[in-house]
């Protein structure tokens, strides 16, 4: 966690600008705080403690935002540079499809027990990926899928790990369709969304901080 947050910190100093870290933080939190609904809500996971309050995740969503918006404006940006000028979009929409067939084949429970808020929050950040995947190339869908997997895993299961929550059957394994769809789909809402708000380009390009 201290390697991530001095990563952070760079990436807050150097890599975004002061309006986009303000959207996207609160985009973050506020997505982020809809997932725990969502999540606990479903019985996906539990947090622990007396309280079993979740009101402290906003803030780690934008923490782990932030890092995954570094990743993928930076190193990934550099590893996948050959695939910047690929110029179809169906990839693009194939990535988002494919991450939402992820998410229904993986979710531990049956699609015709979900609830409502399951199917209503999904189905708005499929919608809005297949939108945004418009206005983007597929080196950034790639990077912002490979950035999700990453601190997505990591985060999760240092999370469970250090007792703070725990998944349905108190295990500390999280279960797939967190980390292989439902990370990438909100990161997608929170790096887009941010970005449209700070009416900033969506292809990742490492850039300097701008005022």
């Amino acid at each position: 966690m201290g390697v991530m947050a001095l990563f952070d910190a760079w990436v807050a100093g150097f890599k975004i600008s002061f309006k986009r870290l303000l959207y996207l933080a609160a985009v973050a939190g506020v997505a982020g705080c809809i997932t725990q609904v969502v999540g606990v809500g479903q019985g996906f996971w539990h947090y622990t403690g007396t309280q079993q309050s979740y009101f402290f995740v906003p803030f780690t969503f934008v923490f782990t935002a932030l890092c995954m918006y570094g990743l993928t404006t930076t190193w990934l940006e550099r590893l996948l540079r050959p695939l910047t000028n690929y110029g179809p979009l169906w990839p693009n929409l194939l990535m988002v499809v494919v991450l939402f067939g992820l998410l229904l084949g993986t979710v531990p429970h049956s699609l015709g027990k979900l609830g409502t808020g399951f199917w209503i929050y999904y189905s708005f950040l499929f919608l809005f990926g297949l939108f945004v995947s418009f206005r983007m190339n597929f080196q950034t869908v790639l990077s912002m899928t490979i950035s999700a997997w990453i601190v997505g895993g990591a985060s999760e299961t240092l999370g469970a790990q250090s007792g703070l929550w725990l998944y349905e059957g108190d295990t500390t394994s999280p279960p797939l369709f967190l980390v292989l769809a439902s990370w990438p789909l909100e990161f997608i809402l929170h790096y887009s969304l941010s970005g449209l708000l700070a009416k900033e380009e969506l292809i990742a390009r490492p850039s300097p901080r701008q005022s």
